[in-house]
């Protein structure tokens, strides 16, 4: 029985256990997903805004560049070289946020002067190898669009050291000649500016919080059973010595039974133990052990115009089948002619008033012919009386 409980108990622990790991591991899945979704959405919502603005800044580039060549009648690689001069480099142009400006030839002008003239006289398709040469990766979706001379954005590694780029690029034409103008920002300088790693933060702390608080309830509710657990092992030991002291006692108590024929304990007439014999075990039963202790008393009415009425020995075989009836619920001792106590160990009201029933249904069905009164006399503690008085 002891090992089926404690299985139980290992089995309730186990499956609390996997119900917290499976709530933390939601918890976190989910906050994984919100980080995840909100720095798709920032990202997206830049590529947008990146895209539109590079729409507008490559129309201007485009305006400045028709002049320089049909006013200012200088040659292509010149208006391109004089526009990156006087509009492109005076724009943000750092290792985080530039701009670039290709042709049908190849770079025109990347980052800055330094960086430009790394990629001097490279066509573009070069420049893509360049860059998938040196780690780049990505370039898939950009190089098929740049080289098609297609407008798009799209995220890029150019180089390991800066990481993720996000880069948006228009294509426009002047005369018969293509021209690529696009912006690059870093995504982690956009994450920087726009303090998404505040926000990550924040939900990454309430997590942490809400996981905290989830161990401690759930430890908490654990050492709550376990301690519960160890309280019932300890009562179901504590019923079970009773329960042996109990046997014990009534196999003491039959030997003393068996003595107590041989000193005629019993009522002559009806089998019931004498008033004697009742008073000794009351006194040998008057311990904690038995508590709380029940006697029913039951007095038969009118048991002398009985007598007269039907004669005695009628009345004996009357008081016989009566007892009968009593005996069923407890221990049976006559106290008195008219007077019989039911005494019942580790009883309450609740019992007695249930005994007390049975008997009255009892004697319905026999149809006797005289009334019982009853009168119920508990002991719950030690130092209560329990005084049986006899007429």
């Amino acid at each position: 029985m002891k090992d089926k409980e404690q299985k139980k108990f290992v089995i309730k622990m186990f499956i609390l256990f996997m119900a917290n790991v499976i709530t933390i591991f939601t918890l976190w899945y989910a906050a994984a997903y919100e980080l995840n979704n909100n720095k798709r959405n920032v990202i997206n919502a830049f590529m947008q805004q990146q895209y539109l603005m590079t729409n507008r800044f490559s129309g201007r580039v485009q305006a400045e560049l028709e002049k320089y060549i049909n006013e200012g009648k200088l040659s292509y690689d010149d208006a391109g070289k004089k526009v990156a001069q006087d509009i492109i480099k005076k724009e943000t142009n750092s290792k985080n946020n530039y701009m670039f400006l290709y042709d049908d030839k190849g770079v025109i002008f990347e980052r800055n002067d330094s960086v430009t003239s790394k990629y001097k006289n490279m066509s573009i398709k070069n420049l893509f190898h360049t860059w998938e040469y040196n780690g780049g990766k990505n370039f898939d979706n950009m190089k098929e669009l740049v080289l098609n001379r297609e407008s798009g954005s799209d995220e890029v590694i150019k180089d390991n050291s800066i990481g993720r780029e996000i880069v948006s690029w228009c294509s426009f034409k002047v005369k018969n000649k293509n021209y690529i103008l696009g912006i690059s920002v870093s995504e982690n300088y956009l994450i920087e500016e726009t303090l998404l790693n505040q926000h990550d933060t924040r939900i990454i702390i309430f997590a942490a919080i809400l996981t905290a608080i989830l161990i401690i309830i759930s430890t908490a509710f654990l050492l709550h059973m376990y301690f519960t657990f160890k309280k019932v092992v300890n009562m179901e030991k504590i019923i079970t010595e009773k329960n042996i002291q109990i046997e014990k006692f009534i196999s003491k108590l039959s030997k003393m039974e068996s003595n107590f024929k041989k000193a005629s304990i019993y009522d002559s007439t009806t089998g019931a133990y004498n008033m004697e014999f009742f008073y000794s075990i009351i006194r040998k039963i008057d311990i904690p052990l038995f508590l709380p202790i029940v006697v029913i008393l039951a007095q038969i009415e009118n048991i002398h115009d009985i007598d007269k009425m039907l004669g005695r020995e009628k009345t004996d075989k009357f008081l016989n089948g009566l007892v009968k009836i009593f005996m069923e619920k407890g221990m049976v001792s006559r106290i008195a002619y008219n007077k019989f106590a039911i005494l019942k160990v580790n009883g309450d009201k609740k019992v007695a008033g249930g005994i007390i029933d049975y008997i009255k249904s009892k004697m319905n069905n026999y149809d006797f012919i005289c009334s019982v009164s009853f009168k119920l006399l508990v002991k719950n503690e030690e130092n209560d009386d329990l005084k049986v008085e006899v007429d």
